[in-house]
This record gives structure tokens, sequence and C-alpha cells, in this order.
């Protein structure tokens, strides 16, 4: 799952290594493997003719957090300067006497950055996979799900229900933009203002987003009634919340700060993880 930050200072090493991790300050993406730490650049993410560096920090299969994290506080800094001082290009001088250290670079088409400012898209006549990507990033498809995911091994596809269920539309803009072979996307239906797309790749890989004009900001400054019942409602792992009226904006910058999202079309906020609300919005 994709986790945005604001900054890296302060993070914990371990907690990297559960989540796609994105920082906006630092503008880097931050992975912690078994035995390595991978920082990605994204200034010049989803930008063709650039390239993004990635340096990679190899060290120990058994205890890599461990070794990390002393020797970080043996020099006396947070990863936050680390990733700074390797940006730079002046890593500490005794960093390769500890790990291996290297930089690599790929095409900057290839970087996905969910801090991408993208304006929205009128809805196009003939969707392409960069129609998709643009509509996530710019808040106009929030919500998606996955119609089922086949392998060659047909009982763990039937015991996990061939993975059906609520997909999180930006992970998805994430592998559309760094694997993008063999993904096609075509309209399904059209329901209102809604048009629902088939996100799918080859026959093995199959997903449905729901794309409208109108971004979720603007879906959110246009609430009104309708649609559910007010109220706090648990529909399998997703958290829905429904208000009389539109809410202020200390209590939607709340919601949207723990990962509450707004449905248009529900005309409620979903969280996908079933969190409970936060106090400020009961």
């Amino acid at each position: 799952m994709i986790k945005t930050h604001g900054t890296l200072k302060g993070a914990d090493t371990f907690r990297l290594r559960l989540d796609d991790n994105y920082f906006k300050r630092e503008m880097v993406r931050v992975h912690v493997y078994e035995n390595a730490l991978v920082v990605k650049e994204l200034q010049n993410s989803m930008q063709a003719g650039k390239t993004c560096r990635i340096h990679s920090l190899t060290g120990n299969m058994i205890g890599f957090n461990a070794e990390l994290d002393n020797y970080l506080y043996e020099r006396g800094l947070d990863l936050s300067e680390l990733v700074t001082m390797l940006k730079e290009g002046s890593p500490p001088d005794d960093l390769a006497e500890v790990f291996t250290y290297r930089v690599e670079e790929e095409k900057g088409v290839r970087v996905f950055s969910p801090f991408a400012e993208i304006k929205p898209i009128k809805k196009p006549k003939k969707w392409t996979l960069s129609h998709v990507v643009k509509a996530i990033l710019a808040g106009q498809i929030t919500e998606g799900v996955c119609d089922g995911v086949y392998t060659d091994d047909y009982a763990r596809d039937a015991a996990s229900d061939y993975k059906r269920g609520p997909i999180s539309p930006l992970g998805l803009a994430k592998r559309l933009t760094e694997s993008p072979s063999g993904w096609r996307v075509w309209v399904d239906r059209e329901d209102g203002g809604s048009v629902y797309l088939s996100v799918n790749c080859h026959s093995f890989d199959n997903n449905t987003l729901i794309f409208t004009e109108q971004t979720e900001q603007e879906q959110e400054e246009g609430q009104e009634g309708g649609g559910m019942v007010p109220g706090y409602y648990q529909e399998g792992s997703w958290s829905w919340l429904r208000f009389e009226g539109k809410p202020p904006e200390k209590v939607r910058e709340k919601l949207r700060a723990d990962g509450w999202r707004y449905s248009g079309k529900r005309k409620a906020w979903y969280h996908k993880r079933g969190a409970t609300p936060p106090l400020i919005a009961i």
C-alpha cells in the first residue's frame, strides 16, 4: 500500500518495510528490504526525457535494520539527513566500509510519484493508460475494485477468492506507470456522471475504476443530501461515514489526514481499512 508523509525526519526504519512510503519534503520514495535500503529520487518522476537516481545500501541479510540504525546512531545522523547527503552526492566517508553503496538511474517516465501535480482531465473519447493515471492523481478516480486475479495455482486463487475486493487507485496508478506492459483500458459502462473503466493486464488481472469529471475536492465542496442515511457504517473491510450536510473544513481536514476519502457517487466518506471516525467527526 502507498503511504505519503510530510517528511522523512524521525521515520522508523523498521516501519519502512511495511508499505510504499513517499516523503514530500525530501521528494523521495524510501523502502527498507530484508538486507537493503533503497531511496528513489522523485524530482524528475513522470517526465519524458528525464532520469531519476536510485540509491541503494546493501548489508547483512540478518539484522539489517539494526545495522542501519546503529550506523546512524553512532554518527549522530537520522535517516532524513543520510538521504539528503546521498541526494547531494556527498555520502559519509565511511559508508562504503559498512554497506555496499550503488547509484543507478531510471527513466523518469517509469518512476511514479503521488506528489505529481496533475490538472483534472476532460472525459476522453478514447481512454489510454495515461488518462487513467492522470485522472487518479487529479482526484477524479478515487474508487476501484479488483474483479479477479488468476494464476496457474487454481486452488490458491479460489482460497483467496481471486483477490476480489476494493483496491487503491493510487497503487494501480503506480503499476501502470512503472510496468505498463500488457495493460489495457476501455469503458465498461456509464451511469449518470460516472464512467466505469475496465483496467486489465492481459486476461489475468481484472479491475474496475470509477471516473467522474469532478475532482474529489470538488465533490467534497458540493456535498448535499441524498445517498446514504447519515451515520457510521461498516461494509466488509470498508468504513462509511455520512453527514447530514457538508461538514466543517476542520472536520474534512482531519478525515483526509486520517486516510478518509469522499465518494461523490454515494455522497459519503469512506476508509478502506475499517477505521473508526475521529472524535471530531462524531
